[in-house]
């Protein structure tokens, strides 16, 4: 029993409701059609529609408040996520 698995109470007995609960999420995860969510989910995203990456001049003190808030920085530089095209 899931519960029972979970649970570091000595002797405790699982509910019928909590019971139930489990046996519907093992079922949601073993119907998951994980290649129905990425179909459907590329059809949301319209490639055509996405701006072009162009670079904007700022002002030096656009520039410092942009750095202050940066969350990650390096060698003077600004950190970001690897971006990887195909």
């Amino acid at each position: 029993m899931p519960l029972d698995i979970l649970s570091s109470i000595k002797g405790a007995t699982p509910a019928d409701a909590v019971e139930e609960l489990f046996l519907k999420v093992k079922n949601a995860v073993n119907e998951f059609d994980e290649n129905a969510v990425y179909e459907n989910y590329a059809k949301i995203i319209e490639f055509d529609v996405l701006r072009e990456d162009t670079v904007k001049k700022c002002e030096e003190d656009e520039i410092e408040i942009i750095r202050q808030n940066f969350p990650l920085q390096k060698d003077g530089y600004l950190v970001v996520p690897r971006i990887i095209e195909e």
